[in-house]
């Protein structure tokens, strides 16, 4: 492997391919069906066990002395989604030296009429909608071969082992009475057909691998066959899982106060927490010298959304992200899987989930449900849901697949250990629903006590002195740790070195001081380039200790109760900028 595994991965890689072992021993002894799952939370690294336990299957593994490798056999991965199996092709290459175009193959509807059988030592990717009603790789043409008959003539062949993963293993595998678990009353789904056969088409799949989040799905339909015998789950363990770091600590969600609706003032404030997160990942990975993790914002929209309601989305968007290109930023992932463009002229491609991580010309993703089973994007951090009370699963569904974090691995920055959730049609009541369904989803790792429920205040001054304080402390701790080398990057424009007194001056020195500097990828250029630390960042730290201590020993005397009695009028307006520190769009009072 490329990649070094966790303890608990290692522990489920012994533990899954020493099952395995014993389910294909059975089998070629006693003819003997088996079944085992693997119960791997969302965020513990599935994908790359799985690598594991295949390329162990095939090849062995120093680390399991006493497994021989098999080599007899060949591996089905069956999911329901072309994109997944895409998406899953490209992280075993990613994972394993060992896999590559040679020995993994995306079954594709012509792959009956150029295979007789499968081949040892290779790895077919499946997704069951090639199989459906009038496909063509399940109904013969002219005499032809069926993808059944591939898969029966490689079950008969004795020098071949078939080994099926079932990827989301809780999906599509029918119902099952619980009075009378024969193979009869199973619902014969596609899957069905493949594990349990047809009379006289194809026999059944001698070792079956279900992979899932939450397998109680799948043991119960294993349960419900025929003489399968059903090996004991292997289970991931959830503290292990979250003492690495490889999913956030804590799940914000922000509900507007009731008493303070103001239109739009949820959109740009995430848009002020992306330029927050912006600012704190272009800090932390410019000390740690890695490359610059570049945030993404999802904007969950309603099913029936304008292209004129968008276009005035991506408008807002626009005016409170600075350094926005609005060629590339904006894509969709709706199930249409078409190209919009607003009547204000913006540009919304179609984008495959699974190209969205790694492109990072892309800072905005508009969906309307949870994206897509399996979508993997550690960068997506920060949800702005428009859906409507009563879609709270979607919401909580989409969530569970914001908690990973993108350098896999906790930071010693709070701030970029939280998924950030703004949702605007919601109160308490509803959002409580949210919290419900995340806490019932055994694949999220996230508890209740994580969960914080953080109604989003008008207020003009509110805490901000002691958000100023914290910053300042924080880039106190920053100039510390600072290395110094010859790398010279410039962070801070001369505007910001005149600091006035008055209240308009405050507010614009907070949106300056919120905005993301050039050098987190100033040419949006490859993920290859590497931040360094340097000695005018130095200079920049000392500029902005220099400008934030001016800016807090100019907040007024009186209390934010008075002021606010004093001028809601312009409290309501203006409290946008003084939300944070880190924004920096040009935003004028409107008196």
């Amino acid at each position: 492997m490329k990649i070094e595994l966790f303890d608990f991965q290692k522990n489920a890689l012994k533990d899954l391919i020493k099952s395995i072992k014993i389910m294909q021993d059975n089998y070629s002894r006693y003819q003997s069906l088996s079944a085992v799952s693997l119960t791997s939370p969302t965020g513990s690294g599935k994908t790359i066990i799985s690598a594991a336990v295949i390329e162990t299957l095939f090849y062995g593994n120093d680390s399991i002395s006493d497994f021989e490798p098999d080599p007899l056999a060949t591996v089905i991965w069956l999911t329901d989604s072309p994109s997944l199996n895409k998406q899953t092709y490209k992280r075993f290459k990613d994972a394993s030296e060992n896999f590559n175009s040679t020995n993994m193959e995306i079954i594709d509807q012509d792959f009956a009429r150029s295979h007789n059988s499968l081949s040892k030592g290779k790895v077919y990717f499946l997704n069951r909608q090639l199989l459906g009603k009038g496909k063509i790789l399940s109904n013969p043409t002219e005499g032809g071969r069926t993808f059944y008959d591939v898969l029966n003539n490689s079950i008969e062949d004795n020098n071949i082992h078939v080994y099926l993963f079932l990827d989301e293993a809780h999906r599509g595998l029918g119902k099952s009475d619980d009075n009378r678990t024969t193979s009869d009353t199973i619902n014969k789904t596609i899957y069905s057909t493949i594990i349990d056969g047809q009379d006289g088409i194809n026999k059944p799949i001698p070792c079956v691998i279900g992979i899932s989040a939450t397998p109680e799905n799948f043991n119960k339909a294993m349960n419900g066959r025929l003489n399968r015998t059903i090996v004991p789950n292997v289970k991931i363990s959830i503290p292990e899982v979250k003492a690495t770091g490889l999913i956030k600590d804590a799940i914000e969600i922000r509900i507007p106060d009731q008493n303070n609706k103001i239109k739009d003032i949820d959109l740009k404030i995430a848009c002020q927490k992306f330029n927050e997160i912006s600012n704190a990942w272009t800090d932390y990975c410019s000390n740690i010298n890695v490359a610059c993790v570049i945030p993404l914002l999802v904007v969950q929209v309603e099913d029936k959304i304008s292209n004129d309601t968008l276009g005035d989305l991506c408008k807002t968007i626009i005016d409170n992200i600075k350094g926005l290109d609005t060629e590339t930023c904006f894509v969709n992932v709706f199930g249409e899987k078409s190209n919009i463009t607003t009547p204000n002229g913006i540009n919304i491609p179609y984008c495959y989930p699974e190209d969205i991580s790694e492109n990072i010309d892309i800072k905005v993703v508009f969906a309307k449900d949870a994206i897509t089973t399996g979508w993997d994007c550690p960068r997506a951090e920060i949800l702005y849901s428009r859906r409507k009370r009563n879609d709270e699963t979607y919401i909580a569904q989409l969530i569970g697949r914001m908690i990973r974090t993108p350098l896999v691995r906790r930071t010693d920055n709070e701030e970029l250990n939280t998924v950030s959730c703004y949702l605007p049609e919601f109160d308490t009541e509803s959002v409580n629903n949210v919290v419900y369904a995340l806490n019932n989803d055994d694949s999220t790792l996230i508890e209740a006590d994580e969960i914080i429920i953080n109604p989003t205040k008008v207020s003009f001054f509110g805490n901000e002195q002691d958000r100023l304080n914290a910053k300042i402390e924080e880039l106190n701790i920053q100039k510390n740790r600072l290395k110094f080398n010859n790398t010279k990057q410039t962070a801070i424009s001369n505007d910001e070195k005149s600091i006035a007194s008055n209240t308009e001056t405050i507010n614009k020195q907070v949106s300056e001081e919120n905005a993301p500097r050039d050098y987190c990828n100033p040419d949006n250029s490859s993920n290859d380039v590497i931040y360094n630390a340097s000695v005018e960042q130095s200079d920049l730290i000392d500029t902005r200790l220099k400008n934030l201590n001016e800016l807090l020993n100019n907040f007024p005397l009186v209390s934010p109760e008075e002021i606010k009695e004093c001028f809601e009028k312009i409290i309501a307006i203006c409290s946008i900028f003084v939300h944070s520190f880190l924004f920096s769009p040009d935003h004028k009072f409107l008196l």
